[in-house]
């Protein structure tokens, strides 16, 4: 019993997660998370950053498990290596999620100047 209102708990903090974030860090960060499976806790992840001269996006699939969302690029790109990217989410001001990004392996998919890590909020 403890086991399924564990597995509960985490699918109905899925949707709580899905929405449009926007933040700031080694530049402007955005990212876009929709829930593909509730249960699973699956999710289809893009993330963007930029700033001056430089700029750079992602996008794949990647678990959200307890409060942590972990997701890669979905396509194999040629000389990338493999992109992680890590969101650690908590609840913010009036209820909205906030998230810490940290990545790994990711300076293909945006250059040297500008990174996905920093702080995103959910916009709505």
């Amino acid at each position: 019993m403890m086991f399924l209102a564990l597995l509960s708990s985490n699918a109905n903090a899925t949707y709580e997660i899905e929405g449009d974030y926007s933040g700031h860090g080694e530049g402007d960060l955005s990212m876009r998370i929709i829930v593909l499976d509730n249960e699973k806790g699956i999710v289809a992840v893009s993330a963007s950053t930029g700033t001056g001269g430089c700029s750079g996006t992602i996008a794949g699939v990647g678990n959200y498990i307890g409060n942590t969302l972990k997701f890669g690029n979905y396509t194999k790109e040629e000389g990338a290596e493999n992109c992680m990217v890590n969101v650690t989410f908590k609840d913010g001001k009036k209820g909205k999620k906030v998230g810490e990004i940290s990545e790994e392996n990711c300076s293909y998919f945006h250059g040297a100047a500008c990174a996905f890590d920093g702080n995103i909020l959910k916009n709505k």
